[in-house]
């Protein structure tokens, strides 16, 4: 696609011809939009694994990062198994895919940081060049092998990827609404926080 931007460097004294085209900040662009989506599927699943509230579960999630919520996620199916393990269920696929689906947060975050944060240029007409802002001084050949390279049709390829796993997500949250509700059957437990959970560790039980 010949250069053609819309709009001109917003950046002073960046020219024209280096700014990355809307064409090839689109692919940026879709990379963050899905994203967003993702995280909104996440803290859906998060609540609906801890049967929490979803304002109050996010009251506790929003400020977490993408590492803890993954941690988070990987902690809701190893209790959920555990919790389950005496009994029988068919949750086993929904465990797993949730910690399928944690995996590959955990292997792609990074690549998303990397194409939202990432101080990109026009290299050509089909290619960005960028590199990370780094407050140290870099050795030349350190700088020059900091360069990455990324192209629209990259970026809208991952953003595809990130669109299937926000599906994964809504679908693994919509299954987790069959898990049994998590209530105390001890109810002449001493009213200490937290004891009730340790003293009575099968607390699973349907409510009516």
């Amino acid at each position: 696609m010949p250069y053609d931007p819309s709009e001109p460097s917003p950046i002073p004294r960046l020219p024209d011809t280096s700014w990355p085209t809307d064409y090839q900040l689109s692919g940026i662009g879709a990379v963050a939009a899905t994203w967003s989506w993702l995280e909104m599927a996440l803290e859906a699943l998060l609540c609906t694994l801890s049967q929490g509230d979803e304002a109050l579960t996010q009251a506790l999630t929003g400020d977490l990062s993408a590492d803890n919520r993954i941690k988070a996620l990987k902690r809701l199916a190893t209790t959920w198994e555990r919790l389950l393990a005496a009994r029988d269920h068919d949750f086993a696929p929904l465990l797993a895919e949730v910690n399928s689906i944690a995996k590959w947060l955990a292997a792609n975050k990074a690549r998303r940081n990397q194409i939202v944060h990432t101080i990109w240029l026009r290299d050509t007409d089909a290619k960005m060049f960028g590199w990370k802002h780094h407050t140290m001084p870099l050795a030349a050949a350190d700088f020059s092998g900091r360069h990455i390279n990324l192209t629209r049709a990259d970026a809208l390829k991952f953003s595809r990827e990130i669109g299937s796993v926000v599906g994964r997500l809504y679908a693994a949250e919509l299954a987790a609404r069959a898990l049994p509700v998590l209530q105390d059957t001890s109810p002449d437990m001493p009213p200490l926080p937290g004891l009730a959970s340790l003293l009575a560790p099968h607390r699973i039980r349907r409510v009516p």
